[in-house]
């Protein structure tokens, strides 16, 4: 990962550029107010070998982490290599997992090896005014992608996001 801030509170990263890291650019774990903001996350997660991510690539992952703020990203060509996808793997440009009180807006996600953006068993976020594009959704496995995904959680809030040109289902 290029960076892994696990049980970090009142933290900013913001302006840095994350290529070609083997699991994901950034991986923020269990912390409270963390704004991630006009970063480049680009080829990430080609070969993951995290034991919690089976195999998948994230550019940015967040879990378990409240008061998060992920706006004016830049999200390009992450997720799994090619012949991980044949296997069933999946990848996200930018993927949260239980999440509370957090705005993602602002981001362009793009080009990625599984979805643009996941928001999975979150309570209070807003989604807004994202660009989802060109990415490649997966419908081949257990599991199915999309552009922006929201796989449970409540209160939350979509609106003003363009999703376009996304492949698959």
């Amino acid at each position: 990962m290029g960076i892994a801030l696990v049980e970090s509170t009142n933290i900013v990263v913001a302006n840095l550029e994350f290529r070609n890291y083997t699991d994901e650019g950034l991986q923020i774990m269990t912390g409270s107010e963390i704004t991630i903001r006009d970063n480049l996350f680009i080829a990430n997660g080609r070969a993951s070998i995290d034991p919690d991510a089976d195999g998948e690539g994230f550019g940015v992952n967040v879990e378990g982490t409240h008061g998060v703020q992920i706006i004016g990203n830049e999200a390009a060509e992450n997720g799994p290599a090619p012949d991980r996808v044949r296997r069933g793997m999946l990848g996200t440009g930018i993927n949260t997992y239980e999440i509370q009180n957090a705005i993602i807006r602002d981001n362009y996600s793009h080009d990625n090896i599984g979805g643009g953006l996941l928001v999975e068993d979150s309570v209070n976020v807003t989604v807004e005014a994202n660009r989802i594009h060109q990415n490649e959704l997966d419908a081949g496995g257990e599991y199915w992608d999309g552009g922006i995904w929201v796989d449970g959680g409540r209160d939350i809030v979509i609106r003003n996001n363009l999703i376009t040109d996304n492949h698959g289902p």
